[in-house]
């Protein structure tokens, strides 16, 4: 299952490039559609994706916070090397690596290290690549990985 994939397949006129960040597919999406911020479908279509991205970083990690492989994979992910093989040490590499969720997801893409949570947040913002903080598809993984991006300060 490929959630994203689902998701751009619901509009069979465009054509999805899955190497491309997903959020620049959605931003191409709205461009071909000739959709607006405040437009009706783009509201609806950006609640869809963004349910779609969530359950696509469920179906490349898991949802299970107490899971090594998951924490493995996210170790993997960023460059760690080895990958450890316990539970705490992976937990320690991630909560202190500051990278984009969005980019995480993205099959192949590089992830990009931040030094702080501030520079995560600008870049984030400026990309578009925000995780909706509550979203009832969120596992308990990627709800302890999710950051205050909009508001830096409340991680310090």
């Amino acid at each position: 299952s490929d959630p994203l994939r689902s998701f751009f397949a619901t509009y069979p006129s465009f054509i999805y490039n899955a190497s491309a960040a997903p959020t620049s597919e959605f931003y191409r999406l709205c461009s071909f559609f000739g959709w607006s911020r405040g437009d009706a479908n783009r509201e609806d279509a950006y609640k869809s994706f963004r349910i779609a991205l969530t359950k696509q970083f469920n179906t490349v990690y898991g949802t299970d916070a107490e899971s090594l492989e998951s924490w493995q994979l996210l170790c993997a992910k960023v460059g760690a090397h080895p990958v450890p093989n316990s539970l705490k040490k992976c937990r320690e590499i991630i909560t202190n690596t500051h990278v984009n969720l969005v980019d995480l997801v993205q099959p192949g893409g590089v992830v990009t290290k931040f030094a702080t949570v501030d520079e995560l947040s600008a870049y984030s913002r400026s990309e578009g690549k925000i995780f909706p903080k509550e979203d009832a598809y969120a596992g308990g993984l990627l709800k302890e990985l999710l950051r205050h991006i909009l508001s830096p300060e409340l991680d310090r």
